[in-house]
């Protein structure tokens, strides 16, 4: 484990109801392909142990697997190409090998807060994906969560209705 850091704020950002590992020691990595699964332990606030090794798992699906652990924990998890603005995992080039590997950090606006590898050499390039994990009762991020009012009374599914 190493050293903490400052805590950011995140927790109340992204709507968690825990303390993020900021708050405390972070997870670092323990194998050479262990990175995801340390930051995701981290942001999250829970033990290294507690959280699976997806890449070991599913290999190439490591992605989706996070999604399905996310689904089974309670959690929400969302991925877009463009940065959230608030603490978040980022997938990026890794400096070890930027062509065949890529790398998973702790990002927050504009760059790497923390990396797990001893290295903490971060990315080697920009990120091409961050990924969100928020509990499922939290606001959806986003100003005011762009989402209209809810009309209950309203059909969804009213205009894929054939005539």
């Amino acid at each position: 484990m190493s050293s903490s850091t400052k805590c950011p704020g995140c927790c109340r950002a992204v709507g968690h109801d825990w303390s993020c590992r900021f708050c405390g020691p972070q997870e670092d990595q323990r194998t050479a392909d262990d990175c995801l699964r340390c930051c995701v332990a981290t942001l999250i606030g829970v033990p290294y142990e507690g959280v699976p090794h997806f890449v070991e798992l599913a290999g190439p699906d490591a992605w989706l697997a996070l999604l399905w652990w996310c689904e089974w924990q309670g959690l929400v998890f969302e991925w877009d190409s463009d940065d959230p603005g608030v603490p978040c995992i980022a997938k990026g080039p890794s400096p070890r090998d930027p062509a065949a590997r890529t790398h998973a950090v702790i990002w927050s606006s504009g760059g790497v807060v923390f990396d797990p590898h001893a290295s903490r050499d971060g990315l080697a390039g920009a990120p091409s994906m961050f990924a969100l994990i928020r509990p499922k009762e939290a606001q959806p991020r986003g100003e005011g969560a762009d989402c209209p009012p809810c009309d209950a009374s309203a059909d969804p599914f009213e205009e894929a209705k054939e005539p």
